[in-house]
Order: structure tokens, then sequence, then C-alpha cells
């Protein structure tokens, strides 16, 4: 609410988040459930993890265009979310 861009990261820094989640999972798999691991990172495009980011970012572009100067653009903005 205060304006900050939150979850902001590197590239390392995403790519190891990944890799901690993909551990993380495989654990828990492998002691609740047994059998084959899953890969987490072997199902690229397949989660909604991408969808996920996407949607996050446009919707920080989107905050930006609707709390920006231009009031044309702010005001349908508003319209778009209200529709």
């Amino acid at each position: 609410m205060a304006g900050h861009s939150l979850g902001a990261a590197t590239p390392e820094e995403w790519n190891q988040f990944w890799l901690d989640l993909q551990d993380a999972l495989y654990i828990m798999r492998q002691n609740i459930l047994g059998g084959p691991p899953f890969y987490l990172n072997g199902v690229a495009m397949l989660t909604d993890a991408d969808g996920l980011l996407k949607a996050l970012r446009n919707g920080a572009f989107f905050d930006t265009l609707l709390h920006g100067d231009h009031k044309a653009i702010s005001a349908k903005c508003l319209e778009l979310a209200l529709s």
C-alpha cells in the first residue's frame, strides 16, 4: 500500500528459489507418498507458476497506470477494473 515493489529479486535469486522449492517438494513427496521422485523444474511451463508471475507483473504495471499522472489513462484503468 506504500507503493513499494514487493518480491523484487535477481534472476539468480529466483533460480535459487525454484531449486529450493524443488528440493522441499522432493523431500515431502518422498516422506509422504514415496514412489518416483518429482522434479518441479523438469515440468517447466506445465505449472501455473509462470502464469502467476506474469499476473503479478501485469498487476504492478496496471497499478502504475491506474495511479499515474495521466488522468485519461487512470480513468480507463478504473473503468476496466470495475467492469
